[in-house]
């Protein structure tokens, strides 16, 4: 069971780097939600994906890998990233402002979002093992 957390774990601290390091660097994640749906759905999609199916579809697994990207997330967040941690809409001239006291109810949203991602891949790759596993039967 090691070898299956260990997968990961690591894949879930790429996607941490990749979306909490790198992006927010790159673009504005704050301002612009469309974006950060964008990088979080990719990202998640494609690094759980290939991990999943090459590696390990253990869901236990993924699980423990999920717990150690939330910790990540909580030890560093870029201030408003994803829109954690922000308050206030974008309407008629107001500014949405950071707020810390806010930031612990949006990561746990963010973590829903992230491990519906997570489930719906898990289920895709699961789905896409079987029928190539019952092809090569029936061929």
């Amino acid at each position: 069971m090691k070898k299956p957390i260990i997968a990961a774990v690591s894949a879930y601290a790429a996607l941490y780097v990749l979306q909490f390091l790198i992006a927010p660097s790159l673009t504005d994640l704050a301002n612009s939600s469309t974006e950060g749906l964008v990088v979080i759905t990719a990202t998640t999609l494609a690094i759980c994906g290939i991990v999943m199916y090459k590696f390990s579809d253990k869901f236990l697994a993924w699980l423990i890998g999920f717990a150690a990207y939330i910790a990540l997330i909580v030890l560093y967040t870029p201030p408003g990233a994803y829109g954690i941690g922000m308050v206030g809409l974008s309407l008629d001239g107001l500014v949405p402002h950071y707020d810390p006291s806010a930031r612990f109810l949006l990561i746990i949203v963010f973590g829903i979002i992230v491990f519906l991602e997570q489930t719906g891949t898990w289920l895709l790759v699961k789905l896409a093992k079987f029928l190539i596993k019952s092809k090569k039967l029936g061929a």
